[in-house]
């Protein structure tokens, strides 16, 4: 995996075309800085605070049917980027797909719930049903069961890691790019395992910490600073919004930074 800003000689040398310019955007988002760490990091903690999020969602139901929406407008416009440019752009399995899935499912499982059992989901099952999916996680990347070192026969795990269905479950966009003729591998792509139990234990901390509280904030001191704070407020009650937007808006800044170093259409 390349390294930070290793093809940065495209940017240095003389009449650098868009395709210069997008393969060196490319390089520094496949850089082994980005990828390992990075944007695990950074993409986690989102899912996470996502998590936690719901407990506060008067609708989980129409919460995750407005991700799923925007993740779909998403598809569609890297599948017009990538028909455009020739290159692969496609996110079909990003962070808003992962989360819009997660909170369906959280939702549903919240539903049955209070249908059957007339209660809620506490933060107890939810962690548990994060564990398990830590641990199917765990299963999937090393096939061998993490607590005694033997590998794991089960047959839906052989199955799993087989070649063909990896390919098609952990790389999708394949499915999409090779009639095309483009590289395999998603721009953004956030497996079920083991972001799926990310998203869970958020919710399972978001019970644990606000419910006892009845949903009130850590910080009550800071309504001190509700005026200063105001725009952040903002931004936390539109981030589907915000978060769509900004990839636009930095792609634009990013090329008309690049244009006044040289780079032409």
């Amino acid at each position: 995996m390349p390294s930070l800003f290793s093809n940065s000689a495209e940017v240095l040398k003389a009449n650098p075309t868009l395709n210069d310019f997008l393969s060196f955007i490319t390089g520094i988002l496949n850089s082994s800085l980005i990828q390992q760490y990075f944007a695990p990091l950074v993409g986690g903690l989102f899912i996470f605070i996502c998590g936690v999020s719901t407990v506060f969602s008067k609708n989980n139901f129409r919460r995750a049917f407005l991700l799923i929406g925007s993740a779909l407008v998403v598809t569609l416009a890297t599948v017009a980027a990538s028909i455009v440019a020739k290159e692969n752009f496609l996110i079909t399995w990003g962070v808003l797909h992962m989360m819009g899935f997660a909170i369906l499912l959280y939702a549903l499982l919240e539903k049955g719930s209070e249908t059957f059992f007339h209660k809620q989901l506490s933060a107890i099952p939810l962690a548990l049903i994060a564990s398990v999916l830590f641990y199917i996680s765990l299963i999937l990347t090393s096939g061998y069961n993490p607590f005694t070192g033997a590998a794991f026969p089960s047959w839906p795990v052989s199955v799993l890691r087989d070649d063909f269905f990896r390919r098609y479950l952990y790389e999708p966009s394949s499915f999409f790019t090779e009639p095309f003729g483009y590289c395999e591998g998603d721009m953004d792509f956030w497996p079920i395992f083991p972001y799926l139990g990310v998203c869970f234990l958020g919710i399972a901390f978001g019970k644990w910490v606000y419910l006892p509280r009845n949903n009130r904030s850590l910080f009550p001191n800071a309504a001190i600073l509700k005026k200063a704070l105001k725009p952040l407020c903002f931004i936390g009650s539109h981030t589907i919004w915000v978060y769509i937007l900004h990839q636009p808006i930095f792609i634009a800044i990013f090329f008309l930074v690049f244009s006044g170093l040289g780079f032409r259409l």
